[in-house]
């Protein structure tokens, strides 16, 4: 999970079709967060996901 713009939060994963996605959620309270959008995560995006997998 990381912070994006306007204090949302973009979460990476992968599909089970092994496409990776970036989904943007902004907070609709306390522990409560609705999705704004979603799309094909970038190369920048995808070496942000596989560096962090690495370090499980």
């Amino acid at each position: 999970m990381r912070e994006a713009y306007g204090g949302r939060l973009m979460i990476i994963g992968q599909t089970k079709d092994k496409k990776l996605l970036a989904m943007v959620f902004a907070s609709k309270g306390k522990d409560e967060y609705y999705p704004v959008t979603a799309y094909t995560a970038s190369g920048k995006l995808r070496s942000i996901y596989y560096q962090e997998k690495g370090k499980e």
